[in-house]
């Protein structure tokens, strides 16, 4: 539904993530008002492990795009499959901490009454260390 780039924010200055509906002959009513529930949507959610919304709106061709946090970092599948076959116990309980993270950002969104709905490995990234 959207085309996702890495831009700069002009005020303040600090790199995003700019989601852009696609135009087309594919887009109609429906998905531009799927499109805006997923800002409303987003914006509602303040949570660590959750990408924050910072502006929505339409370019002057009249696109509806929305900047978000930018998370730099791999797709959960890619990380792990990084980190390799889990050995010893050391291991397991750093997988099972990342776990429960992606868990209590699940929770915190279904508490709000959001559903994914596309929930995968290759949709959650796993943030680089600062």
């Amino acid at each position: 539904m959207g085309i996702v780039y890495e831009a700069e924010q002009d005020q303040p200055r600090r790199k995003v993530a700019l989601k852009v509906m696609r135009r087309g002959h594919v887009v109609d009513e429906v998905h531009a008002r799927m499109f805006q529930r997923e800002v409303e949507t987003l914006a509602r959610l303040k949570h660590a492990n959750i990408a924050a919304i910072y502006d929505a709106g339409h370019t002057e061709e009249g696109h509806d795009y929305f900047a978000m946090e930018l998370v730099r970092g791999d797709t959960l599948d890619e990380f792990l499959r990084k980190r390799g076959v889990p050995e010893g116990r050391q291991e397991l309980a750093f997988r099972l901490r990342l776990f429960r993270q992606i868990c209590d950002a699940i929770h915190y969104a279904h508490q709000r009454g959001v559903i994914h709905r596309d929930l995968k490995p290759s949709n959650i990234i796993v943030a680089e260390a600062p």
